[in-house]
């Protein structure tokens, strides 16, 4: 509940502006370590509003740990070269032990964005964070 309601406390401020609702479906994940075994198949499901530079996400995935996570993630995306876009990530999640317990605990990713006028990828480079080693992740976008 918590997590729900901070998805709508950061998608607020741009939700009042005309956006793009797109459709995330979480897919894979690199863990750059391989000498511990991480789930690297991260399926889930979110929704992404986008205006402009500035874009709000929340959803649910299967994390790194083998363990539900869902996350309420807002970013900004200032640099654009034809249809890739370059920002952050920073937000909330939860589901992993060693970030507080499992409970909500901060996230940041870098993001580069690809996208057509229906459908599109997120490619995320998470820091390392808490034992977790320097990991990529897999989104595809689906627009409404």
């Amino acid at each position: 509940m918590k997590t729900i309601a901070l998805a709508f406390a950061l998608l607020a401020p741009i939700a009042a502006q005309a956006g793009d609702v797109w459709l995330n479906i979480n897919a894979v994940s690199h863990h750059f370590n391989t000498e511990h075994k991480f789930n690297q198949n991260n399926v889930g499901v979110g929704v992404e509003y986008q205006h402009g530079d500035y874009l709000a996400m929340a959803g649910r995935y299967n994390n790194s740990m083998g363990y539900p996570s869902r996350y309420a993630l807002a970013g900004w995306l200032p640099l654009q070269y034809g249809p890739v876009r370059l920002g952050a990530l920073a937000g909330a999640l939860d589901g992993y032990p060693a970030i507080n317990g499992g409970k909500v605990g901060p996230a940041a990713a870098l993001l580069a964005q690809i996208a057509g006028d229906r459908v599109g990828v997120n490619l995320m480079l998470l820091p390392p964070f808490k034992g977790a080693p320097l990991t990529a992740g897999l989104q595809f976008r689906i627009k409404f």
